[in-house]
């Protein structure tokens, strides 16, 4: 599968040029400046030409270079700021990158402070990235709580069109048993790995291809998700190079070892820099924003995460509070079918005279007392009165099920929640159709008659 990801990484980075702001046809030389959108109409794209202007065109047609000239003076910004765990926050970066991508920006920013994540969930980040290929993505690890971009936060800056860090933070891999003096101590403190769905083998082979794609040096981004590779520096012909230990030759001089196994690497901004992993420090964002001629530019922050997050919170503190109804409501509905469960053990072993006809007359039974016979009574109210509290607590229950599984619904991070729910829902909606059948029946026909034959 992976192997297949890598190729159409590939094919996509072929294309990516393609996709740019000065527009040369190559029949007419007619030349215009705009910028692409990702809808289609057939075989041709939309181009946003001027303030008003939308043309379709075979993008084949063209010579098209990257430039701002034909872009709004603005930056869309994307934030990752914390531990990268919840499916609705993707979902909503994965919608709002396209959106941002389609209004033309400059270029689109996205911040990086983060120990990392689930793997799944950072590969779609990636994904959305690498594909969003009308508008050049600028990665940057801003510093922060965790001091840089760590395990698989480093993958999502290195995803990037162009990688530029903070002086002072680092990138790399994140071990529990390694902590560094370079700024990952936060990080060390605060990352548990959150593998999902992909195998470690699974996720290294697509950090491969973004590594591939993004033309890093594929032995050290290997090295930051590979406790296995042991990186050294050496000197040939001398040159210094990061290279494989064991890939080592004779000839080649040890400097130092900059991640042993059992470890991953890990970089400072500078050493970033000098290796290929980034392209450039910076002392500050708005720095950055003036190396990238966008000092002036309106800088416009993504929305769309945060609100899902908040909305998934809410949703959560929400469920949480009627759970602790619910919990309740489950115990009363529990110690009813238990009382309701004794009784009915007790009239079964009274004998069959709990059994009656229509006509009033014991079916089986045998000569009992008065006495005995108003204990039966007796106790068949009490199995219908406990049986209608039953059905009262059930109402409620179900109506409490019914109001989570709504609020959860919408969240895929809560789907567990719901299907839980959902079996406790179909059950407790078994318990009460039985349970009102059996007090229709005891309430509309007579339960006992004063003339009672033997």
């Amino acid at each position: 599968m992976f192997r297949h990801t890598a190729l159409v990484l590939i094919v996509l980075l072929s294309f990516a040029d393609c996709f740019a702001d000065t527009f040369v046809n190559r029949l007419t030389g007619e030349t215009f400046n705009g910028y692409v959108v990702n809808i289609k109409r057939g075989d041709k794209t939309q181009v946003r030409i001027g303030k008003n202007r939308v043309e379709y065109l075979d993008l084949s047609q063209f010579n098209i270079t990257r430039n701002p000239l034909g872009r709004k003076d603005r930056v869309s910004v994307f934030s990752f700021t914390g531990t990268i765990d919840l499916i609705c926050e993707v979902e909503a970066f994965e919608k709002a990158i396209v959106d941002a991508a389609n209004q033309g920006p400059l270029f689109i920013l996205i911040e990086i402070d983060t120990p990392g994540g689930h793997t799944d969930l950072v590969q779609r980040i990636c994904t959305a990235i690498t594909q969003t290929d009308n508008c050049q993505t600028i990665g940057f690890v801003s510093g922060g709580r965790f001091g840089g971009a760590f395990s698989e936060g480093a993958i999502i800056a290195l995803a990037c069109d162009k990688v530029y860090m903070k002086q002072g933070t680092t990138i790399g891999g994140q071990s529990l048993r390694t902590k560094t003096s370079s700024g990952s101590q936060a990080a060390a403190e605060n990352y548990t790995p959150l593998n999902g769905a992909a195998s470690e083998q699974q996720w290294r082979s697509y950090v491969s291809s973004i590594a591939e794609l993004r033309r890093r040096p594929i032995l050290l981004v290997n090295a930051m998700v590979d406790e296995g590779i042991e990186v050294i520096e050496v000197i040939d012909a001398g040159q210094h190079l990061l290279i494989d230990r064991k890939t080592r030759k004779p000839a080649q001089t040890l400097v130092t070892t900059w991640s042993e196994k059992g470890s991953l690497l890990q970089l400072t901004a500078d050493q970033a820099v000098e290796h290929g992993l980034a392209d450039k420090t910076e002392a500050s964002g708005d720095q950055l924003f003036a190396e990238l001629d966008a000092a002036n530019a309106k800088k416009i922050p993504d929305r769309n995460m945060l609100a899902a997050r908040r909305g998934y919170e809410q949703a959560h503190r929400a469920i949480d509070r009627i759970l602790s109804t619910i919990s309740g409501l489950e115990n009363d509905a529990a110690a009813l079918v238990t009382q309701i469960n004794s009784l009915e053990a007790d009239i079964s072993r009274m004998g069959d005279i709990s059994t009656f006809s229509r006509t009033g007359r014991v079916v089986g039974g045998y000569y009992w007392s008065a006495n005995q016979q108003r204990q039966l009574r007796q106790m068949q109210d009490d199995h219908a009165n406990l049986s209608a509290q039953l059905v009262d607590v059930l109402d409620t229950l179900i109506g409490s099920y019914q109001r989570t599984i709504t609020i959860a619904r919408p969240y895929a991070d809560l789907n567990d929640v719901a299907q839980l729910l959902q079996s406790d829902l179909d059950s407790a909606q078994s318990t009460f159709e039985t349970r009102s059948r059996e007090i229709g029946t005891l309430r509309t026909q007579p339960r006992y008659r004063t003339n009672i034959q033997y």
